[in-house]
Formats: C-alpha cells, sequence, structure tokens
C-alpha cells in the first residue's frame, strides 16, 4: 500500500483506540524500552505527544530518561517547515504550537549533530525500517542534519507491516521500532 492509504487506515486504527487501549500499550512500550535500552550520558531527542491525534504517552518514557541522560524536545519553525530542538529542564515551558503540537518554548537550542538517539512519532512502519508519518516531511529535513550513526527508534501502536509501496531514496530507515508487541530491529 502506498503512505497516502497507510496514513488514512493507520490513523482511522489508531483513533478507534479507546484511552485505556493507549495507556495499556504506552505502558507495554514503556516496558519494552526501560528493559532492552540502558543509555547513560546521551543526548536523547524525544517528542511530546499531541493529544488530539491520540500519540502514545511518552511522559513515563521522559522520567526514565532524564534520570541520566540529556533530553531535547522537538520544535517545529512552521514557516521554514523546519525543525529545531531544545534541551529539557525544570524550567522548560511547554505550550501547543497552532497545530496543537506541544513545543518547548525556552531553552538552549541542541544541534541535530548532538544528538545520539531520536525517537520518532509513527502512523506505521514496514519490515524494511520505512516509516509513514502525517506527511509533512519535518522528521525527513531533520534526520538530514543528523549524524549517521544516530540510534533512530519508532515508538507506535501497532508493529510493522510487510512493505510500504512508495518509499523514496531521501526516506531515512529506522534502527528499531517499539510496539506493545515488542522490538523490531532494522537494518540500515
Amino acid at each position: 500500500m502506498t503512505k497516502k492509504v497507510l496514513r488514512k487506515l493507520f490513523k482511522e486504527k489508531r483513533s478507534q483506540l479507546t484511552l485505556a487501549q493507549r495507556k495499556i500499550a504506552s505502558s507495554h512500550i514503556f516496558g519494552h524500552l526501560a528493559e532492552h535500552f540502558k543509555w547513560e550520558n546521551k543526548v536523547i531527542s524525544i517528542f511530546l505527544p499531541i493529544a488530539r491525534l491520540n500519540e502514545l504517552e511518552t511522559a513515563p518514557i521522559i522520567e526514565f530518561l532524564a534520570k541520566k541522560n540529556t533530553l531535547a524536545l522537538p520544535f517545529t519553525m512552521l514557516e521554514q517547515l523546519a525543525m529545531g530542538h531544545r534541551k529539557l529542564s525544570d524550567d522548560t515551558i511547554i505550550t501547543n504550537n497552532e497545530w496543537g503540537i506541544p513545543e518547548p518554548q525556552n531553552g538552549e537550542i541542541i544541534h541535530p549533530a548532538l544528538l545520539d538517539v531520536i525517537f520518532i512519532p509513527l502512523l506505521i512502519s514496514d519490515e524494511k525500517g520505512y516509516r509513514v508519518g502525517y506527511g509533512k516531511g519535518f522528521y525527513d529535513r531533520f534526520l538530514e542534519n543528523c549524524r549517521e550513526d544516530a540510534l533512530l527508534i519508532g515508538l507506535n501502536y501497532f508493529p510493522s507491516i510487510a512493505t510500504i509501496s512508495d518509499t523514496e531514496g531521501t526516506d531515512v530507515p529506522l534502527d528499531y521500532l517499539i510496539s506493545p508487541k515488542g522490538i523490531e530491529a532494522f537494518k540500515r
């Protein structure tokens, strides 16, 4: 299936998940992450969930990772269709942008080349690690500026599907996908 068809299908599937199902799934994803990945002294990008799109809850992941790592939260520059990151601290102010995306309003800018691990929201991925997002390309453009050895991890309610039929040469595959079913590793 094409990205357009998959985007519509998995937005619908996600919208049908109940609050209880989303909480349980988010808890399982956190459990898999906490059990299998042990990071210290890393610079980690982690997104804040968009509530109206029923994105999975990342607060437990943030709390867990913040103990021994530097966390960076993405923010959008809508006019440039670009994304940046700010360091998360106790005085970080979070507000929703005009698209309802929670973003840091203050804090030190973190250059993409400093990121060791990048957690990426998505709607679905395939067995090669290619993903379907919301279609605006923020993460694709952002990843062009990151180190090749940065670890790319998708977090999703759904495990991967066989294939996305219209991937492009500019698409960057994930290294891992964490879903309630477990962790999938991809060759990049």
